[in-house]
């Protein structure tokens, strides 16, 4: 993983900790509390998702680069 991905995922790591924690800890009943986690969890689901799909477009685009550099070396050493 790069270091931008690490930073990323260490991010929403401590975003959803410290949610959890802020959420486990208000003075809220039960039913508040699983509702209010509930939403969390959505909306970080959410913001993984769209990640994810960033995530694995760039890497498709890097893989096409990669495969459009070898090609053109493969050519240039009159390799088919």
């Amino acid at each position: 993983m790069s270091k931008k991905s690490n930073t990323l995922m260490a991010f929403f790591a401590g975003a959803a900790a410290g949610t959890l924690a802020g959420l486990l800890l208000a003075p809220d009943n039960g039913k508040k509390t699983r509702q209010k986690l509930a939403t969390q969890a959505d909306s970080l689901g959410s913001e993984v998702a769209t990640q994810w799909k960033s995530g694995t477009k760039q890497v498709r685009k890097l893989a096409d680069q990669a495969v459009h550099e070898v090609e053109r070396y493969g050519k240039k050493l009159g390799v088919n």
